[in-house]
């Protein structure tokens, strides 16, 4: 899927083009663990679902194959936890889109709750870029970017909803 041509930046399938973008992973544990994630330390992982929030200056379709591939040595946070979890979704985000602040979007869906401080926020100051759910996030997802578009939009327009230029 390199390349990504044809694609709209920012489509309904969640595209954001082939080189650079954010993204975010829908992962499903099936039972509880404890996963050591590098430095970062060891924590007790609920078994459901998990909303990972990341971006790719460029290479954002490797990035992603890159994820999905069960073989791979740990470099990132996620990586320790994909080593016992399996990605169900992917939605891609544009450039413009700001990854901590989807990530709040999505700690702020009902339910939502961060099991691991620091994880996948180590170059920010966000607390963290992955949070747990209980039941399949997947839908909801598109609602909060949504918000968190018409958001931006709003404080940098002065307008309260998406204008087309």
């Amino acid at each position: 899927m390199a390349g990504g041509k044809g694609r709209r930046a920012g489509g309904l399938d969640g595209s954001a083009g082939a080189e650079r973008g954010r993204y975010q992973l829908v992962v499903r544990l099936g039972r509880a663990r404890e996963i050591e994630v590098g430095r970062l330390g060891r924590f007790l992982f609920p078994a459901g679902y998990y909303v990972y929030t990341g971006s790719a200056i460029s290479g954002l379709e490797q990035r992603i194959a890159r994820h999905m591939r069960a073989e791979k040595r740990a470099r990132w946070h996620i990586d320790y936890l994909l080593a016992w979890a399996k990605v169900t979704a992917v939605r891609r985000h544009p450039p413009a889109a700001s990854e901590c602040a989807l990530s709040r979007a999505v700690g702020a869906l009902p339910g939502s709750r961060a099991v691991a401080r620091g994880f996948g926020s180590s170059d920010c100051g966000c607390p963290t870029h992955l949070y747990h759910l209980q039941d399949d996030p997947a839908p909801a997802l598109g609602a909060a970017a949504a918000r968190h578009f018409r958001q931006a939009v709003g404080r940098s327009r002065g307008a309260g909803r998406l204008q087309s230029r």
